[in-house]
């Protein structure tokens, strides 16, 4: 989701009904599915933004971001001083405030349960499926595993089974939900996915594109962004480019699609990438390609010099590199890949691969010399691979230090490299609900029972849980379950306030517990689960995700507003898993202990509540002999 850096477009301003909005700055990257979302809403809305194309993943970016935005994502909204993340979030905010009328975002409780289900299904579903599916094609350059196919189909299906019957994806005409489920979706034509298995899709895109402004010049500019970097052999000869300053004409191809494949076979018979043409000279294989561009196009020999024996140990460490260290790293991905277990004989041998490097950095500043070389280029595209399979590099500090040293010296390296447990869910869904004063008739439900879960199928297609049967309407994901229910059922607007700055807060607060701080203590608890260690990195983006959450609590006594929404609630909900199954130390987060106990405070019924859920978390963990510490 990378861009060119920090270009601003002119200032401009949306005029509604004769009076002056102020200025909407967008922080926005446009190869960014949620930012699509974003853009097209406003366009639909026909509000011109100050947009601000950056790269997050540019520390100067992000420290910019931060002063607005502490988990400095994008998109980044900011009107008057509100600043608002979080793409869902945005779009419901721009469609209450400058909406000429609710179709957007329908008022109706019923109908807007519909379209936030659809929304959080976006989030954690159909969007989550596509990008594993498209970064696995197009960054890795491997073949999608069993699951991703299987997860990514079946999102499609539920999508499918959404348009089937219905002209749009949550109501009658088009909502936001529409164009968010619309930038998931088009994000598969990057790599031609066939969406010929799903009819009432291809429609459903005809559809919401029709009614979008400008959306075919719109999908052009996308398209001509959309160029993503990725093997190790490519990022090679793309990075020695760029140190030799020169301008590649990109083609994204995709060697899995037949078509694109004998293309490439006119000019390379093993149809394999990298292949350099230059000026109808056809190079293949990276190790050729980086030294015919050196030597073709250097200023000096630095990156290949010209010395017999300096150019020895430069060729020895590439032919290490292809020979050793990839062939060993590429065999385990090809295992886990295929969902197979590594042999332990393999994973001694990459570590040995891995140890060798280690030995050739101890011995001098870089690779083969004592300056950069395309052999620090080819083995550092190999070295950041081993990133695919969280692979510890601790116990090799000369090699971490001599990527910071190699990364330091290529030019937008930054920029280059881009880098459910449904249980828990339901208990905010059942403390709203006693804070509303709501009695539920509570079902238990065991979804890996095939009777019990065939029954849940037929009513609804998503199978998941929490489900709300209220009526004739069936609501499920637990956000949109909670907000119907406050909107339906609430004596006023406290919990889920009606004003759009404040409620776009909440919101905002809502996806970030979903997609950052319960997804990071999700897959920590997996890992113990599994009776595994969570590796340095995990530790470190749970962290991360709680300190996020104690800087909320600076700004104001609650988490979205100066008292309890549904956010505390929910996320009332996560921080007690994070107590519960991590056993986690809250002691350096002073705010979040003092909120934790003011909203518990206004929950009713919240110790009986707490004390059952540790009992059952007791059973749990002592059935899978779980060790939960600090």
């Amino acid at each position: 989701m990378d861009g060119s850096v920090s270009v601003a477009f002119d200032r401009c301003t949306f005029t509604n009904n004769t009076q002056a909005v102020p200025v909407m700055e967008l922080y926005f990257n446009i190869v960014s599915p949620p930012c699509q979302s974003v853009l097209l809403v406003g366009k639909k809305l026909g509000i011109t933004f100050d947009l601000k194309e950056v790269n997050p993943h540019l520390p100067e970016v992000r420290e910019q971001l931060k002063k607005y935005n502490p988990q400095h994502t994008i998109p980044t909204f900011i009107e008057d001083g509100h600043v608002i993340w979080e793409s869902y979030a945005i779009v419901i905010y721009l469609v209450e405030k400058y909406g000429k009328d609710d179709s957007l975002y329908p008022k109706d409780a019923k109908v807007r349960s519909i379209v936030n289900q659809r929304l959080f299904f976006d989030n954690g579903v159909m969007y989550k499926a596509a990008i594993q599916y498209v970064e696995c094609i197009l960054k890795k350059k491997l073949e999608p595993t069993d699951e991703m196919v299987q997860k990514l189909k079946k999102a499609l299906e539920l999508l499918e089974s959404f348009v089937k019957d219905g002209s749009f994806v949550a109501a009658d005409h088009l909502t936001i939900a529409d164009i968010c489920l619309l930038s998931s979706v088009t994000m598969l034509a990057g790599i031609k996915y066939d969406l010929e298995p799903y009819p009432a899709i291809q429609a459903w895109v005809a559809r919401v594109t029709g009614e979008l402004p400008n959306y075919a010049e719109f999908h052009k500019e996308l398209l001509e962004k959309s160029m993503d970097l990725v093997s190790p052999p490519c990022q090679s000869a793309i990075l020695v480019a760029k140190k030799l300053g020169i301008t590649l004409n990109l083609k994204k191809t995709n060697i899995h699609d037949p078509v694109e494949r004998d293309a490439l076979t006119k000019l390379n018979p093993q149809h394999t990438i990298p292949t350099l043409v230059d000026n109808g000279h056809v190079v293949w294989e990276s190790y050729a390609i980086v030294t015919y561009l050196v030597e073709a196009y250097a200023k000096d020999d630095t990156l290949y010099p010209k010395d017999p024996k300096v150019r020895s140990v430069v060729n020895q460490r590439l032919f290490f590199d292809i020979g050793t260290l990839y062939k060993q790293l590429i065999d385990v991905i090809h295992l886990v890949v295929k969902k197979e277990q590594p042999t332990d004989e393999q994973m001694e041998k990459l570590k040995k691969s891995i140890a060798l490097l280690e030995h050739f950095v101890t011995e001098r500043s870089y690779a083969a010399a004592d300056h950069m070389t395309v052999a620090d280029i080819c083995l550092l595209s190999t070295v950041t691979a081993l990133n695919w399979l969280k692979y510890d590099l601790e116990p090799f500090p000369h090699i971490r230090a001599w990527v910071a040293r190699v990364t330091a010296e290529i030019p937008d390296y930054a920029e280059f490299r881009k880098d459910a447990d449904e249980a828990t869910k339901a208990q905010s869904a059942i403390l709203v609900a006693k804070k509303l004063g709501i009695t539920l008739n509570l079902r238990n439900t065991n979804i890996y029972d095939p009777v019990e879960l065939n029954a849940l199928s037929k009513i609804n297609p998503y199978h998941m849980l929490p489900m709300l049967v209220d009526g004739e309407s069936i609501i499920f994901e637990s956000y949109a379950i909670i907000i119907y229910l406050v909107e339906t059922y609430g004596k006023d607007d406290t919990l889920y306030p009606s004003d759009p700055k404040v409620r776009a807060v909440v919101n905002q607060r809502l996806f970030f517990d979903v997609a950052t701080l319960y997804k990071q203590i999700y897959e920590n608890i997996h890992v113990k689960m599994q009776h595994q260690k969570p590796t340095e990195k995990q530790e470190q983006r749970l962290k991360k995700a709680t300190d996020i959450l104690e800087h909320f609590l600076a700004e104001r006594s609650y988490a979205a507003a100066n008292h309890l929404t549904v956010a505390d609630i929910c996320l009332v909900i996560t921080v007690t898993a994070l107590t519960l199954w991590l056993g986690y130390d809250l002691e350096p987060y002073p705010r979040i202990r003092g909120w934790y106990e003011r909203a518990t405070a206004e929950i009713p019924d919240w110790a009986q509540f707490r004390k059952e859920c540790e009992e059952a978390t007791r059973a749990y963990v002592v059935s899978r002999n779980i060790v939960i510490r600090p």
